[in-house]
């Protein structure tokens, strides 16, 4: 076992204990080691740095009710679940897709601050970003973390485990009957990917086509209107056999299949002043709540240069634009 894997247990043995601040200081020591830095800088060839993610978190703590993992970069405020980080993180691997994933919340929202339109229902809007970020965020951080976590049909999506999602459910097609376009766009945002698809055994994964966010978006808001579609069609036939039957647009508006919490979904575009989350499903945080639970602190730059420094970072991000 190497040395991150020792930190690593060490913050589980702290949160079995239910030592939640002691976790939260080990947590960010080991983030900020030299260690992680060289494994980082190892994996993506020095094309990521930690630093330019760890200036933007001052705050971490442990909380028992959050599902997943959720960050605030705007307030530098990061809390994952305890039993989220026992059962699922394994190396620092994970920790560092964490990290990843909600940094690139941040920057999709920034470059493409229209994509979010008061139309995209804000239960896809937040899955089909999910998706996109979970394949682009590990090409050079193989972390299988998804494929550990996810295992509903319709979250398959989320994972690189292209051969294993029924694309029955997720299908268009554009009138061409052979040809699923989302089916292409999955697998041309994995097929680089080869670390992670080489550990997951998925092999042979290829898109004919390069799939940028937007034109990713575009084509789970298209899924989803033709499932509305589809939905209003079959009510309104069950309606025409019996007129006692509901609305036929009842329920359209989420034919997908996908789950939401019972918060009413996002539908105006989301500013960086918001929660990202790890979870498919839009969520939200009560920041006043998590006041007296275990954290700890980490000082990052000084403030008046965190506009300019996320302005760099969003200049030097990989995203496959159109």
């Amino acid at each position: 076992m190497n040395l991150l894997q020792k930190r690593m247990q060490k913050i589980k043995e702290s949160l079995r204990q239910r030592n939640t601040d002691l976790a939260a200081s080990l947590l960010i020591s080991t983030v900020s080691s030299d260690d992680m830095f060289s494994y980082w800088s190892g994996c993506c060839q020095g094309s990521e740095r930690v630093p330019k993610i760890l200036k933007y978190i001052k705050h971490i703590q442990f909380d028992q009710e959050t599902p997943t993992a959720m960050i605030n970069f705007k307030k530098g405020e990061l809390c994952i679940g305890v039993d989220f980080f026992i059962k699922h993180m394994d190396g620092p691997e994970d920790l560092l897709f964490i990290l990843t994933h909600e940094r690139d919340h941040l920057i999709l929202r920034k470059l493409f601050p229209d994509v979010l339109t008061p139309d995209y229902p804000g239960h896809l809007f937040n899955f089909g970003e999910d998706v996109y970020i979970n394949a682009i965020s590990r090409r050079f951080v193989p972390s299988t973390l998804p494929e550990r976590f996810y295992k509903e049909p319709m979250e398959l999506l989320l994972t690189g485990m292209h051969s294993k999602i029924d694309w029955d459910i997720f299908k268009v097609d554009r009138g061409t009957g052979t040809n699923n376009l989302i089916k292409e766009a999955h697998g041309a945002l994995y097929q680089q990917n080869y670390t992670l698809l080489n550990a997951i055994r998925e092999y042979g994964v290829k898109g004919h086509h390069s799939w940028g966010y937007q034109s990713w978006m575009q084509l789970l808001f298209e899924w989803h209107l033709q499932n509305k579609k589809r939905s209003r069609q079959q009510a309104n036939k069950k309606e025409s056999d019996n007129p006692k039957t509901k609305d036929p647009d009842e329920g359209a508006e989420n034919a997908d299949g996908i789950e939401t919490r019972d918060q009413e979904p996002e539908k105006e575009p989301v500013t960086d002043d918001e929660t990202g989350s790890m979870d498919a499903e839009a969520e939200t945080t009560d920041d006043e709540n998590k006041e007296g639970q275990g954290g700890a602190e980490h000082t990052g730059n000084n403030k008046d240069t965190e506009d300019q420094d996320v302005d760099e970072e969003l200049s030097g991000n990989e995203t496959e634009e159109d």
